[in-house]
């Protein structure tokens, strides 16, 4: 309280120091009235005493009034003396709070100074900011109209998806009808597609059996026109036996007819079969291949029947999950309306618990209706000193401490007791 005292009177603010000095000159004028009506009855009594006195007493009671008059007039001259000293120490006062008051004045004009200053440099700043303000309101305008048109191709995007996705999903539903079916027809055809696979290597075989055996019967007739090739050679060098080459000559004639058209030459016999050999060796791939694509479909048809349950037990699960989530919803607010709907009785303050300042303080307020299962508010010690602090200036503004007895007094009584003690340490003085 010393500091906030020593504040008031101590301090350079014009204002203050204003209102110090009109309180001095109130305290003047009421002194000087004082004074004048001190002067003015004591002049009636002296007067009055002395008519009486002429009348009434004799010259003894004179000589005893003339003593008493001298001690009254060296009693006002005391007093005149106390007032001038009192003149002159508010005078003193008047002109160091005058010579405080052109400090704070200076003072003051440094920082408006100081202030235009600082109002210019923000005024630069504001439009600064203004200027950057209008930039970012435009860009976030841009922004938000890109945004707009993203949601909206998001939209149609998500629109087509929905629309495709019930699409893929009626495919789904169709083939999980059908898919079984097929299922059954793949494994059907690739159990004939085995079966036929055997019957053509069965044929292919048998082919190969027939080509290797008119290659054989080739091979026979090649080495028997070979030897009637050398009888005739033999017959033409001997021209005793000239008589006998038609002869021979009708023999080959007579094989050649026994023959068939097909064995006539053995060459073509022979690139037959390796012609039909190379195009079976040829066909033999694609017919193997379309064997491994009939069995991969099946696979993959396989896997999409999981994939098509494993789809279906998803989205059983999506419902499941969302009747959950709604259920929890409306759970929730039914709870939040409990808590609205619970009695709710006007606030109550029932106490503040302010620990000492060793301990950490806690503030409890009880409020009626209020759950008791959350904990209460509590307060570091940093802020129990802050409300200590902000308690003390609050006290201080309902209450003044006087410079001479050191007491608090309310602002309505204080400027009365202070003349009466300013009056009292006159006249100690």
């Amino acid at each position: 309280m010393n500091s906030f005292k020593d504040d008031i009177w101590t301090s350079n603010d014009p204002q203050i120091l204003q209102q110090k000095i009109e309180l001095l000159k109130i305290e003047l004028e009421d002194s000087k009235n004082n004074e004048n009506h001190l002067k003015c009855m004591y002049n009636t009594l002296m007067k009055n005493f002395t008519a009486k006195a002429e009348n009434s007493f004799s010259g003894k009671i004179t000589n005893e009034l003339k003593l008493v008059r001298e001690q009254h007039e060296k009693e006002i001259e005391s007093i005149k003396t106390r007032h001038k000293r009192e003149l002159e120490f508010r005078d003193i006062k008047e002109k160091d709070m005058q010579n405080r008051i052109n400090a704070a004045n200076a003072e003051n004009m440094v920082l408006k100074q100081e202030l235009e200053k600082i109002n210019q440099g923000s005024k630069i700043k504001h439009n600064a900011f203004n200027y950057f303000c209008k930039k970012f309101e435009n860009k976030l305008k841009e922004m938000n109209e890109n945004y707009n048109k993203n949601i909206k191709i998001q939209r149609d995007e998500n629109n087509q998806l929905r629309h495709e996705n019930t699409k893929l999903k009626q495919l789904v539903g169709l083939q999980s009808y059908e898919f079984p079916k097929e299922l059954k027809n793949f494994w059907d055809n690739s159990e004939q597609l085995d079966s036929r696979i055997q019957e053509i290597e069965l044929e292919n075989q048998a082919k190969i059996d027939k080509i290797e055996g008119e290659k054989i019967k080739a091979e026979e007739t090649a080495e028997i026109w070979k030897k009637e090739l050398e009888e005739l050679a033999r017959f033409a060098i001997n021209q005793k036996s000239a008589k006998k080459l038609p002869i021979s000559h009708n023999k080959t004639q007579t094989t050649l007819k026994m023959l068939s058209p097909s064995s006539k030459s053995p060459k073509n016999i022979i690139n037959r079969r390796e012609t039909k050999e190379f195009t079976f060796n040829k066909n033999l791939p694609e017919k193997q291949s379309g064997v491994d694509i009939i069995r991969s479909k099946s696979i993959e048809a396989k896997k999409a029947l999981n994939y098509y349950y494993l789809l279906k037990n998803k989205e059983d699960l999506t419902e499941k999950l969302a009747d959950r989530e709604s259920e929890i919803s409306l759970l929730r607010k039914k709870i939040a309306e409990t808590k609205i709907s619970a009695p709710s009785s006007p606030m109550s303050q029932s106490f503040v618990k302010i620990g000492s300042e060793s301990t950490a303080p806690s503030f409890i307020f009880g409020m009626k209706g209020y759950p008791h299962d959350e904990a209460p508010y509590k307060i570091d010690q940093d802020q129990y000193m802050m409300l200590k602090k902000c308690q003390k200036i609050i006290n201080s503004a309902y209450a003044i401490e006087c410079e001479n007895c050191r007491n608090l007094y309310i602002t309505q009584k204080f400027y009365p007791h202070l003349q009466k003690c300013k009056n009292l340490s006159v006249n100690d003085i």
